[in-house]
């Protein structure tokens, strides 16, 4: 079974993979994110952390994060 933030992973990659999303482009704020994915906002902030963690994206304070690169 998929967990929740595993959602937000999988959207990110698969959206950088198909050109959805570009290098410096910022995604969706928190809260339309988890709605669009209908998961719970924790879960969205936990898949956008991982994401971090991994390189793929940076984390803004207010909310948004924006790709760093094509993965």
């Amino acid at each position: 079974m998929e967990k929740s933030y595993e959602k937000v992973i999988e959207y990110v990659k698969h959206g950088i993979g198909s050109g959805e999303i570009q290098a410096g482009e910022k995604l969706l704020p928190e809260r339309e994110l988890a709605q669009k994915l209908e998961i719970s906002r924790n879960s969205a902030r936990e898949g956008l952390r991982i994401l971090e963690n991994m390189g793929v994206l940076a984390l803004q304070k207010i909310g948004r994060a924006s790709c760093r690169e094509r993965v």
